[in-house]
């Protein structure tokens, strides 16, 4: 079977859904989005793949020696984030600082809120941005050093797929899902740094 990917933030891909009504399988970066994308009515029941593991990336060797996510309300720092609209780390992002009663502080110093993760990345490879919430999967270890968020600010989310309700190919659709949540597909996941569903390490984490 010939796959035709189409990648972007998983809010823009729920609004193509939904304006175009195509498509046969959905994976967005965490649960929470599935959830909108059913409670829409555009896809049904999913499976569970791998663990997008948010941490704190900064420049290689931490030169402004950030420890913490508090430190992102500090002044004069450069930080880049993921669209609280478009991606699913951006919008938990978000949640963690207002739940830390900085989400204010941060956003004087946000120099890019970008649609997708991958432009996060690119600025931090750039060196355009001191710091950055980013996934585990999505770290350059030859720029870029990680800092682990305390526990109870895990902002860890489960990656699910399920087919949509709208697919012309039914039968195809669930063969990929099937394949994607099977032992060889989670392999490739695991390949790319994911840590793949179920994993003791991540036992708390419901979908």
């Amino acid at each position: 079977i010939n796959v035709e990917y189409n990648f972007a933030g998983s809010g823009t891909l729920i609004s193509q859904m939904e304006l175009s009504r195509k498509g046969d399988a959905f994976i967005p970066g965490g649960t929470p989005d599935y959830r909108i994308a059913q409670d829409k009515g555009l896809v049904g029941e999913p499976g569970y793949v791998a663990y997008h593991v948010p941490i704190i990336a900064v420049q290689k060797g931490n030169p402004q020696n950030i420890t913490s996510v508090d430190d992102f309300a500090r002044p004069g720092l450069k930080i880049a984030l993921g669209g609280a609209e478009s991606t699913a780390i951006g919008r938990a992002g978000d949640k963690l600082f207002q739940k830390h009663g900085i989400l204010d502080a941060v956003e004087k110093n946000v120099v890019l809120r970008a649609p997708t993760i991958n432009e996060v990345v690119v600025a931090m490879n750039m060196g355009t941005a001191d710091a950055a919430l980013l996934t585990l999967d999505m770290i350059n270890p030859e720029k870029m050093d990680t800092i682990d968020l305390a526990q109870e600010d895990g902002l860890t989310l489960i990656v699910p797929i399920g087919q949509t309700t709208f697919t012309t190919q039914p039968d195809a659709a669930r063969q990929f899902a099937t394949f994607v949540t099977s032992d060889e597909g989670k392999a490739i996941f695991a390949k790319h740094g994911f840590p793949t569903y179920p994993d003791p390490a991540y036992a708390g984490i419901e979908p």
